[in-house]
């Protein structure tokens, strides 16, 4: 039985994913603000600030809660297939509030593949407001086939 943590859990991509993992029998194990340690398969790295007021108004908060939230992500379970969740932003770097977000997406990006983890690194479309598209990986994790590749 596969065993999962999930990071942003609580949030619009988390609750699908939570639930579908659930329904296909794995070992769920959400995780909160306090980013404990599980022993796990999987780690899926969802969680972030969200809300294009809240970036707007909260720049280097939200720039530190990435990097933060990834470090702490990583320590989960080392052992475990990670699996996150970046933002398409990230390969747009420019002086704005926003852009700044998209550095801190592309920074994590850069500091998990460094870490020596195995991982996978999804770059998700505008989740929320204006724009939102529906994206693979989004709806892999609604209807629950955002799982690591076998091979």
């Amino acid at each position: 039985m596969e065993r999962v943590a999930v990071t942003g859990s609580t949030g619009y991509i988390g609750t699908h994913l939570v639930e579908a993992l659930l329904k296909r029998g794995s070992i769920v194990y959400p995780i909160g603000r306090d980013y404990r340690t599980v022993e796990c398969d999987v780690v899926y790295h969802l969680a972030c600030p969200s809300g294009t007021s809240f970036i707007e108004n909260n720049t280097l908060d939200v720039m530190d809660i990435i990097l933060d939230g990834t470090r702490k992500a990583l320590a989960i379970c080392p052992t475990a297939k990670f699996i996150n969740a970046s933002s398409l932003g990230a390969e747009t770097i420019d002086n704005t509030k926003q852009g700044a977000y998209n550095v801190a997406k592309r920074c994590m990006e850069i500091y998990i593949s460094q870490s020596g983890t195995t991982s996978l690194n999804y770059r998700l479309p505008s989740v929320y407001g204006p724009g939102m598209q529906d994206d693979k990986f989004v709806k892999k994790c609604i209807d629950g086939r955002a799982s690591y590749p076998t091979t």
